[in-house]
């Protein structure tokens, strides 16, 4: 297994702070995201027509470059979610939320990913499920992870299978899917940041970050999340969001 990590500094160069690392890491996304969205609308409104008629081929690559500043946008994304996470600046917007409702939304935003690999999204929700305190938007976040995690893995004419029900302490989400599972040596590293176990790397797509910021989200919620394989085929994600809850993060309206 091939993991990223931090190489230690060579002698003559100082020793910085993980601090001091990941707040350039936060400045560098930050600045990039400005002129990257800047870009993906220029794209938009050409394709849109605002620059006149537009040949085919020219439409194509024009399409092609849309799409990869999206990806970067989301890479940007997902880069300054993972420093706020370790300078402890993810900020959480608590508010009463239907969990069942974050998820919908979230199925509903991939349904058009999992058309194209002809994979079929299954909700089932368990009964009268209460009202949690979270984050609507980052619950959703998660939720789109996995699910998209899912598709990823899932052959063709499979069906990703996603529950959310009442236990007695928490609401729990599962996303199965039928897809290879996840290799034993995989299993305890899928959470950690940049890891691209072999399953992932011969998909070649992901950044690898995804599981760690949906981690780290649900730890700010006093949650857990973990993964296990099925028997037989595919892989489970589950996360679970406390009913009481206790929150690790900063809270919008400053309070913990």
């Amino acid at each position: 297994m091939k993991k990223l990590q931090d190489k230690p500094s060579p002698p003559d160069m100082p020793n910085y702070r993980v601090e001091d690392t990941t707040e350039f890491l936060s400045t560098v996304a930050h600045e990039l995201r400005t002129p990257l969205a800047s870009l993906k609308g220029s794209i938009a409104l050409i394709l849109a027509g605002a620059a006149g008629d537009t040949r085919d081929e020219i439409t194509d690559l024009l399409t092609i470059a849309h799409n990869n500043a999206d990806r970067l946008i989301r890479l940007v994304d997902d880069m300054l979610d993972v420093a706020k996470a370790r300078l402890g600046t993810l900020t959480l917007h608590l508010q009463p939320i239907s969990v069942a409702d974050c998820v919908r939304r979230a199925l509903d935003s991939m349904n058009g990913c999992a058309r194209q690999r002809d994979v079929t999204l299954k909700l089932d929700v368990g009964g009268d499920v209460p009202v949690v305190t979270a984050d609507p938007d980052r619950v959703e976040q998660v939720a789109i992870n996995l699910i998209a995690n899912a598709i990823k893995f899932s052959p063709s004419g499979s069906t990703v299978a996603i529950s959310v029900e009442h236990r007695k302490d928490d609401v729990q989400v599962a996303v199965t899917d039928s897809g290879p599972g996840i290799p034993k040596e995989d299993l305890a590293h899928v959470f950690d940041r940049f890891y691209q176990g072999r399953n992932a790397r011969e998909c070649q797509s992901g950044s690898g970050l995804g599981l760690a910021i949906s981690k780290a989200i649900l730890d700010g919620h006093g949650g857990s999340i973990s993964a296990r394989n099925n028997r037989g085929a595919g892989a489970t994600f589950v996360f679970a969001l406390p009913l009481f809850a206790h929150h690790g993060v900063h809270i919008a309206d400053g309070t913990k």
